[in-house]
């Protein structure tokens, strides 16, 4: 998984727990945390991927999980961040504090599940900017955390804007990947 994101950005680790597949079980998982107000299964699947993950030290340095912000009007219409809810999973197994609010999600782009990897790199350009104060960030070691990777434009977005904090190193999980 870390190769998606060579020559985008400097990564430390990058992993996700589950194949996805365009009707299966992990494709019915997700819609159910996206689209369906599954907010314990997202949770859940947080507490599970850290379970899985943490034996092999992947968590260790991390100093922050960091959930991919949705647009506002998303967050208003769905009523909670499936990636926030993942991370707080992963926070109760691992301890790692979730630093939400950092990252603004500036533009409510359309959904990427019907996309080619062109129209979803095109889409996810400028979507997000720095919010609030980032020096909590400075030389921490921060994971960023999403439901689902497909050609990673959204991470690569998303790290594009973190790399102007001060000596930052990141890390990606998700729960799922497509490849």
């Amino acid at each position: 998984m870390e190769k998606i994101f060579w020559g985008r950005f400097p990564i430390v680790r990058a992993s996700s727990l589950l194949w996805y597949s365009r009707g299966g079980k992990v494709a019915h998982i997700l819609a159910g945390m996206k689209y369906y107000g599954r907010r314990q299964v997202c949770r859940h699947m947080g507490e599970v991927l850290a379970l899985e993950l943490q034996s092999s030290g992947f968590f260790a340095g991390v100093d922050y999980l960091l959930p991919v912000p949705l647009h506002p009007d998303r967050l208003r219409t769905r009523g909670y961040n499936q990636s926030l809810l993942l991370a707080e999973g992963i926070s109760r197994v691992t301890g790692i504090p979730v630093c939400d609010g950092v990252l603004r999600r500036v533009r409510n782009n359309q959904t990427q599940t019907h996309k080619s990897a062109w129209e979803r790199q095109e889409n996810a350009s400028h979507l997000f900017q720095l919010a609030g104060d980032t020096r909590v960030l400075e030389r921490k070691h921060v994971m960023l955390v999403d439901d689902v990777l497909t050609t990673g434009a959204t991470l690569t977005s998303c790290a594009e804007v973190l790399s102007e904090i001060k000596e930052i190193h990141l890390s990606i999980v998700t729960l799922a990947w497509t490849k």
